[in-house]
């Protein structure tokens, strides 16, 4: 189970949002292969440009804490990182324009006007993962109906992004994501193939949001 939340804040006597996402696997799939990752960003409430983030994974047998700060003056991110209990590593990046962690970047994904692009058009973008800068990519699919578990239909938006190896994913293009076509860009449904086989996630519910689901089909 996947959970994502936003709620205001101060960063550094600075109004920010706190963007959170927690994942975890279901207790009948712990014995098999574990996930407890946390993740969370400080970002500008205007730009979402990040101010800070930090993440902590657990993943099987697999640990590790990777923590990023972003300097908007000297445009640097500073990186400290630690895996499976080893000495911590630390490091300087330049910071190029328009790159951002993995979670600030899902938010940003959602305000791309994707009526700009064709089927199968590919959206460059840039992200800082595992201390490096990574220049990336999402592929637009088009339009399509998604379907939840409990039999609500939405009209969606369907992209896939180039994915940076890791510890359940394989590098590439393996995995799709349908977002509401609405003004909320909600993911309704997120299949991915990982180390270990293939994992889909599925929309439950969501709350606060700020615009009515308008791509629900009735």
């Amino acid at each position: 189970m996947v959970t994502f939340s936003v709620e205001s804040a101060e960063w550094r006597d600075q109004s920010a949002y706190l963007l959170k996402s927690v994942g975890v696997t279901h207790r009948g799939y712990d014995r098999l292969f574990m996930v407890r990752d946390t993740f969370e960003t400080y970002v500008d409430k205007e730009s979402l440009r990040p101010f800070e983030f930090k993440r902590i994974t657990n993943e099987g047998s697999y640990s590790s804490t990777h923590h990023y700060v972003f300097n908007n003056h000297n445009r640097t991110i500073r990186s400290r990182i630690s895996k499976e209990g080893g000495p911590v590593k630390h490091a300087v990046l330049p910071w190029p324009d328009c790159t951002f962690d993995i979670l600030t970047m899902i938010y940003q994904a959602r305000n791309i006007d994707f009526s700009k692009y064709q089927v199968d058009d590919k959206i460059p973008i840039v992200m800082v993962v595992d201390g490096e800068i990574h220049h990336l990519h999402i592929r637009y699919l088009g339009k399509e109906v998604a379907l939840t578990r409990d039999g609500r239909q939405f009209n969606c938006l369907k992209f896939s992004p180039l994915l940076v190896k890791g510890t359940i994913f394989e590098a590439g293009e393996d995995m799709t994501v349908w977002v509401t076509d609405d003004q909320n860009r909600v993911p309704i449904v997120v299949e991915a193939k990982i180390l270990i086989g293939s994992v889909k996630a599925v929309f439950v519910e969501a709350e606060g949001l700020l615009s009515p689901f308008a791509s629900e089909i009735k």
